[in-house]
């Protein structure tokens, strides 16, 4: 199976992250949202049937749009992209609503209809179970033409079906597994997943000396034979924990 991880934009560095969100053009913030530090764009070349067509990154035409739950992406034969997010970042989240405010003409509303806004986005923003769960979202991102028939990735699968199919990985090994999930009901929703921070004895899974995680996609995922989605996915994801620093934290 063939895979391409695209590359939407250069990877943002601790000078960008330091402008204020709105100061930041809807450009920027969609590919911050689709392929940054906080968020990767994957798409197989392998199709539901099994053809597997080689192109590479440079070769793919790339139309991103991406505001909360909405995404588009121009598309050939192959996978639908997928786009992870990590959710449980404050600093992403802030960058989605951000991005909400543009596509709704945030900016130029009164008073009263940016308090509305902001209180419709508060719930989001706070992300109380954040607190304790490190929140990552899956998205597949279907073209118009394709979105009304198609399924979210893990559509209508439990938790004790998926719970064998994802996981963590830290840079020393130690793995976390799935402890809640919740699956999409159409095309457009995303895929949540939920990871304990700490262990039964309170021992944090990142901590400040942590260089990576992987969000690991295992064989029995990428198996044909008993998930659907299998040939959307890949091996893993993996974030750099060194490069998800804010004020002297790792946001995530």
């Amino acid at each position: 199976m063939a895979f391409i991880f695209l590359t939407i934009c250069s990877a943002y560095s601790q000078k960008d992250i330091t402008k204020p969100l709105d100061k930041w053009s809807k450009d920027d913030l969609i590919k911050f949202t689709s392929d940054s530090n906080w968020a990767k764009t994957f798409r197989s070349t392998e199709g539901a049937g099994g053809n597997n067509q080689r192109r590479t990154a440079g070769q793919l035409v790339q139309d991103v749009t991406v505001g909360g739950d909405d995404a588009r992406i121009s598309r050939y034969s192959g996978g639908e992209p997928l786009i992870l997010r990590l959710h449980s970042s404050e600093f992403l989240r802030r960058a989605v609503v951000r991005l909400q405010q543009i596509e709704a003409g945030y900016d130029k509303m009164s008073s009263d209809d940016k308090a509305k806004f902001d209180a419709s986005r508060k719930v989001y923003l706070e992300c109380a179970i954040c607190k304790d769960y490190y929140v990552v979202t899956l998205t597949r991102v279907f073209d118009d033409a394709r979105s009304a028939a198609g399924e979210g990735v893990f559509q209508a699968m439990t938790l004790d079906e998926v719970r064998s199919y994802v996981k963590l990985v830290n840079d020393k090994g130690e793995e976390r597994n799935l402890f809640q999930f919740t699956a999409p009901k159409k095309s457009s929703d995303q895929a949540i997943f939920f990871f304990k921070r700490t262990n039964d004895n309170g021992v944090p899974f990142v901590t400040p000396e942590t260089k990576s995680v992987k969000i690991i996609f295992t064989a029995a995922a990428r198996d044909r034979a008993v998930n659907r989605f299998a040939y959307l996915l890949p091996p893993y994801f993996e974030f750099n924990m060194l490069k998800i620093v804010i004020d002297g934290t790792i946001s995530f």
